[in-house]
């Protein structure tokens, strides 16, 4: 069976396995339509901008010069720092995993920032964050408890139930 899926790829080499956005779902695409589709997502000028020279050197040099300044100010440990320390890294990568459940199946751009120079410094600051904050009361875990919830709530013919979906939630900062 495996040699049989071997022979296979290596005479499609235009096919492309990925996961579904949405479901536990194994998606089978041709390359082709795969790249064009992530190209005229990323080519969208009022979301994305293309850059002309890799910032990673930048990036690593001013996340190591405020790393110093927190050790030196005692708001992280000499443990803390060499965790978050970054001698070099990479740029995060982007891919799109399609979105089956829709028409023409479009794709969701999804960043991945593993091994970025950000990454351990975000980790650090989400764990604070997630922890110091409290949930709100609207929270809702997953799909599965909102049906929970909404099946001991009543709504009058007055109200609607709507549900709103968000484009992008991506934003770009610098630092300086």
């Amino acid at each position: 069976m495996e040699s049989n899926i071997r022979v296979f790829l290596s005479e499609h080499a235009n096919v492309l396995f990925t996961h579904a956005d949405k479901g536990n779902v194994t998606v089978v695409l041709d390359r082709e339509v795969y790249m064009d589709k992530i190209i005229t997502l990323l080519s969208d000028g009022d979301r994305y901008s293309r850059i002309n020279k890799d910032p990673t050197r930048k990036l690593t040099t001013a996340l190591r010069s405020m790393l110093i300044r927190w050790k030196t100010k005692n708001y992280i440990s000499e443990t803390k720092y060499k965790t978050l320390y970054c001698s070099d890294g990479s740029l995060p990568r982007v891919y799109g995993l399609p979105k089956i459940h829709k028409p023409n199946c479009p794709l969701r751009v999804i960043v991945s920032s593993i091994g970025s120079p950000l990454y351990p410094l975000a980790t650090f600051l989400h764990n604070i964050l997630f922890k110091s904050i409290p949930k709100a009361n609207s929270y809702i875990k997953n799909s599965f408890e909102l049906v929970e919830k909404l099946k001991r709530l009543h709504i009058t013919d007055e109200y609607k139930l709507i549900s709103l979906d968000v484009k992008s939630l991506l934003i770009l900062y610098t630092l300086s």
